[in-house]
């Protein structure tokens, strides 16, 4: 698998997302800062809120690329090289999806070092949340979004955490 592959599934998953259903919670998002973690239990949206996003705002693959972490592509390669060749080819945004699955467990200080290294790059990244997800966030600079389901009445609840961690 080539990295013009990752581009070609972004663009074909962004022209496949509906926008005729947005959560209430998109448009509390702030989209606009420079790193954002979306946090939510499986199901909640987190992966269709981001393609919503590239779709919305017409963003091309070429600016804003969606990745899931979980790829097979990932397995030979690192994050950060991806994160260098989009920023270097015009990339302005990445999407990353899944960043509990990365292969290489380093996915947190890698996305510091994207963050860290190309200034006006837009990092949106998931994950999930789990029993653990009131410990320290492990994103180190941005907007922290928490989206929980309650599965007894079927709401979904977002929660807002902003913060600047600095190590």
């Amino acid at each position: 698998m080539e990295i013009q592959d990752l581009y070609i599934n972004s663009a074909r998953l962004v022209k496949a997302v509906d926008l005729k259903f947005m959560r209430y919670m998109y448009s509390v998002i702030d989209w606009d800062v420079r790193m954002l973690c979306i946090r939510g239990a499986r199901g909640v949206g987190k992966t269709t809120m981001m393609l919503q996003y590239m779709k919305e705002h017409k963003l091309p693959s070429s600016l804003a690329l969606y990745v899931s972490l979980d790829d097979l592509w990932f397995s030979d390669h690192r994050l950060i090289d991806l994160a260098d060749y989009h920023f270097k080819q015009g990339g302005t945004h990445l999407f990353i999806d899944e960043v509990h699955r990365y292969p290489f467990r380093t996915w947190s200080q890698e996305l510091k070092n994207i963050y860290d290294r190309y200034p006006g790059f837009h990092i949106v990244f998931s994950r999930p949340c789990f029993s653990w997800m009131f410990r320290r966030p492990t994103c180190h600079v941005g907007v922290f979004f928490m989206i929980c389901r309650d599965y007894h009445s079927g709401n979904i609840y977002l929660w807002s955490i902003r913060f600047i961690y600095q190590s």
